[in-house]
């Protein structure tokens, strides 16, 4: 959620800052309520992250440092060194370094490109934007791994289906549906969009930390 130090220090300034906050985060309670627990059902643990942060002994040997056009950075550097600095997600999105706003997911993934570079990541604050997987969630994603063959590990220009590129929706089919998987974005429902990006949020988490080989630990909340 946004907050108000969020807020200035993305360069708000408004006397009603704080009623812009609240509107800000009913909307939020609104529209991305986390999913209920039937009743008489278990509740799934939840990924806990040491507090010191997680960090890779070595890069992952795929990850390619590549440089932005007229920058001495690459294109996701920036939002990690303010990401690491302190500042959150929410206003590095809404005022990046470069170009328009983008999402807060966004950010999220560029600190976890950080993170598959060798840098150290405090994984604890990413949470509150993309939650990370559960250990249902994280076990689907081992099986998807294996039933399709594609590895996350392994060089993306060749690990996908027949040595082809690798494609999240392809890997994501066993877990979605090949009737969803198959579609166009424009073609899904919003209920087939909304688990299409749960879905590619949760795999986003899985392949940065499989590919720093990160051994999850879980808790109940």
């Amino acid at each position: 959620k946004l907050d108000t130090n969020s807020l200035v220090a993305a360069g708000v300034r408004s006397k009603e800052i704080s009623s812009l906050v609240k509107s800000l985060s009913d909307w939020v309670d609104q529209h991305q309520r986390q999913p209920e627990v039937p009743t008489g059902a278990s509740a799934d643990l939840s990924m806990s992250f040491p507090e010191a942060g997680i960090q890779a002994d070595s890069p992952w040997e795929f990850a390619v440092y590549k440089k932005q056009r007229g920058s001495d950075k690459a294109s996701w550097e920036s939002s990690f060194e303010r990401f690491m600095k302190g500042e959150s997600p929410q206003s590095i999105a809404i005022n990046p370094s470069k170009g328009r706003p983008i999402q807060a997911k966004t950010v999220v993934g560029h600190v976890l490109d950080g993170l598959t570079h060798g840098r150290k990541v405090d994984a604890r604050r990413l949470v509150d934007i993309i939650p990370a997987p559960t250990k249902t969630e994280w076990q689907k994603l081992e099986e998807a791994e294996a039933t399709t063959n594609m590895s996350v590990t392994m060089n993306p220009d060749t690990s996908g289906v027949n040595g082809e590129r690798f494609s999240m929706t392809c890997f994501l089919t066993p877990i979605v549906g090949q009737a969803v998987a198959e579609k166009k974005s424009p073609e899904r429902s919003d209920a087939e969009k909304s688990l299409m990006g749960k879905w590619f949020d949760n795999l986003k988490w899985y392949m940065a930390l499989r590919r720093i080989n990160y051994k999850p630990a879980f808790e109940s909340k």
